[in-house]
């Protein structure tokens, strides 16, 4: 990817949905840092279109500048993509619908041309194919964070990606996966694949300090934060909740689907709280009052092909960290306690409440430094440059 006449280069990411700012997905810190890069003029974040009149919207493209050189971008007079079983009625309506002639006026407008312009590209997702044929560009960017194949057959994005998986290596001129399970996969399907953890943002970054509940006297809380679906292990959490009732268990953030928390009984003990979605600028807050956090994934397919954004926040709190044997974990095995089953994870929960050590939560705190997103874009530009 040379630097044609030394212009900046230009980025178009396209994300599958409009959650700019309630999750804190990779994308958005993704986006974020590459737009601080000297090497890049201007990013674009592109959500797929919504219908004008739904949204009582006057303009064909709502436009939000996040900072000088990172904006998002919506079309807003189109109907909104309905997710069926035939993938080519799909693509059909996509390609009849969806003309992209507000968004080619808006890039030209601010010096996206095909010499400078980078697709930076998050599949599966349903607008890819039409993205490519229609976007002018130099240079192709597929970003894998989860491999959807291994996801439950019901999810929408399940179908795009046993279709959009296996023709990557026709649309990419390099891949990127956040885990060891993905670079395997990937770099046999695509030609160029790199693998980069997932990182996380300065904010999460605390001071090191004792455990609260020792100066607090309070009960010990522990904690989990990320979306709460099929890949938790509730039998884990209710095991917990049942044999140590003087423990807290805290669960923050979305459902999948919305009652899988109603539906497992977690709930029903008297020393679990659930406080729902928490904003993202809540969030380093939440985990600094915690005493422990806790990644209790199931151990399957789909939680295998993960590299969980929680894992560096948890570490960057500076609270020890307890998790079942999953994987993602192999580079800080030295900084969390690693259970394989449900006894030994009690058993590392109450070895980090008495024996953590200030110590302990500076080396955690230094490892996040270690690796923050500014951090992390830097090492992917600097590959992608490198390999082209």
């Amino acid at each position: 990817m040379s630097n044609h006449n030394n212009n900046k280069f230009n980025i178009l990411l396209f994300w599958f949905a409009d959650d700019w700012g309630q999750f804190g997905r990779a994308y958005e810190r993704v986006a974020e840092n590459l737009a601080k890069l000297p090497e890049v003029n201007h990013v674009v974040c592109m959500f797929p279109p919504v219908s004008a009149a739904k949204h009582n919207l006057k303009s064909t493209l709502r436009i939000k500048s996040i900072s000088e050189k990172l904006t998002l971008v919506t079309e807003t007079d189109y109907k909104p993509l309905r997710v069926d079983a035939n993938f080519s009625r799909i693509r059909n309506f996509i390609n009849n619908r969806y003309s992209l002639h507000s968004l080619h006026k808006y890039l030209r407008k601010i010096g996206f041309d095909q010499e400078n312009t980078v697709l930076w590209l998050f599949p599966p997702h349903p607008y890819i194919e039409h993205i490519l044929n229609v976007i002018p560009h130099r240079f192709v960017i597929s970003h894998i964070i989860d491999d959807f194949s291994k996801f439950d057959p019901s999810h929408e994005l399940y179908s795009f990606a046993k279709s959009q998986y296996p023709k990557l290596a026709q649309w990419s001129d390099t891949t990127i996966t956040t885990s060891e399970a993905n670079h395997l996969k990937f770099s046999e399907l695509t030609g160029s694949c790199h693998m980069f953890w997932p990182a996380v943002d300065d904010s999460f970054i605390g001071q090191p300090q004792s455990l609260p509940f020792k100066s607090t006297g309070a009960a010990p809380r522990l904690g989990y934060v990320g979306w709460i679906m099929d890949r938790t292990d509730l039998d884990l959490m209710k095991h917990i909740a049942q044999q140590r009732p003087q423990w807290q268990l805290v669960l923050a953030g979305p459902q999948y689907p919305k009652d899988y928390l109603d539906q497992s009984g977690l709930l029903t003990f008297p020393n679990v709280e659930y406080l729902g979605p928490l904003p993202q600028t809540d969030v380093p807050e939440f985990l600094w009052s915690l005493d422990v956090c806790l990644m209790p994934h199931r151990d399957n397919e789909y939680t295998r092909s993960m590299g969980p954004l929680k894992l560096y926040q948890y570490l960057a709190s500076g609270r020890p960290v307890v998790s079942t044997n999953v994987a993602g974990l192999e580079r800080v095995h030295d900084h969390i306690l690693i259970a394989s089953d449900k006894e030994e994870f009690i058993n590392h929960i109450e070895e980090a409440l008495e024996f953590d050590t200030i110590e302990k939560s500076t080396n955690r705190i230094h490892l996040a430094r270690q690796n923050t997103w500014s951090v992390r874009v830097r090492e992917m530009f600097d590959a992608i440059l490198k390999d082209t």
